[in-house]
């Protein structure tokens, strides 16, 4: 639920499909992509916040993090805007629903 803005935004996946969630995974998907947007909005910016992508810093990172491959690549967080419109695209469902 928390890559939905990323898969509903055609222009970074190209994914067209229809999405289905039962209302209450619509609601705590909302509280948790808002709270991470809120978090990120509030955490301080450093103006060095890319020097970790170095890969001379990157060596010095703890396990799992130093074997991240292109670094450069990935995508900010996305905007509450996003959230919503993401969200607006769901097709709700019954919990048990029969097709």
């Amino acid at each position: 639920m928390m890559a939905l803005p990323y898969y509903s935004t055609s222009n970074y996946t190209g994914f067209t499909g229809t999405i289905y969630a039962t209302e209450p995974t619509l609601q705590i998907g909302r509280l948790l992509m808002e709270e991470l947007v809120n978090f990120v909005e509030r955490v301080p910016k450093a103006q060095t916040t890319t020097c970790w992508k170095n890969k001379d810093i990157q060596r010095l990172l703890p396990g799992p993090l130093k074997e991240v491959v292109d670094v450069w690549t990935w995508k900010k967080c996305y905007s509450l805007q996003e959230v919503n419109s993401a969200l607006s695209k769901v097709q709700l469902v019954g919990y048990s629903q029969k097709w």
